[in-house]
């Protein structure tokens, strides 16, 4: 699905709801007023402090987060191949759009937004179908059914590059059942010896 520009526009906005929240919050949130559940976001947290909500965003995307903002984690897993290179294909894709990962890993959500604008609209297509798409709902279902205002930030994005297909969701099944396999592999490995305290 190719992107309009007025829509690669509204990613690039909804990149900066996504980033760390500032002084000219406000102004972020009022040049994509129009957009599904931004209105509801600005309600949400209109009575909020600012250092409050980057509190929340911390607890939400940073420190140990409720919903992990890295693209390739929901597609793949923390340990794999396929991670490492989405995240190289990433960080290619942003040096030749003349974009930066500003500090984070080049497949966090608001790095990808934020380069919206710049990448060629096959490229940006790609990245949709087969990542965004995806991540996006995973990120949206962490955070279904709490109180937690940037719900409606990812419902908003998915307003623009759609719904998780059904194809989506088997990959994020896929992926969820993997992990869980890895991690009850590793639980039943024997320990290993530490440094010098092997067997004499």
């Amino acid at each position: 699905m190719l992107l309009s520009d007025h829509d690669k526009q509204v990613l690039y906005r909804l990149g900066g709801l996504l980033s760390y929240p500032s002084d000219d919050l406000p102004d972020r949130i009022a040049h994509l007023i129009d957009v599904p559940y931004i209105f509801d976001f600005k309600a949400a947290i209109s009575t909020t402090p600012l250092t409050t909500l980057a509190e929340l965003y911390t607890r939400t995307f940073d420190v140990m987060p409720v919903c992990i903002p890295y693209v390739s984690v929901h597609l793949f897993g923390e340990e794999s191949f396929h991670r490492a290179r989405l995240m190289a294909g990433m960080r290619g894709t942003l040096h030749h759009a003349g974009c930066t990962s500003e500090g984070e890993l080049p497949d966090h959500i608001a790095v990808i937004l934020k380069a919206a604008p710049k990448m060629k609209p096959e490229e940006l297509a790609d990245l949709v179908e087969y990542a965004l798409r995806g991540a996006v709902h995973a990120m949206t279902v962490a955070l279904e059914g709490t109180t937690n205002p940037y719900e409606l930030v990812l419902k908003a994005v998915q307003s623009v590059v759609g719904a998780a297909t059904e194809r989506d969701i088997e990959r994020l099944d896929a992926t969820r059942k993997a992990i869980k396999s890895a991690g009850e592999e590793r639980a039943k490995a024997p320990p290993t010896n530490q440094p010098g305290c092997g067997v004499l």
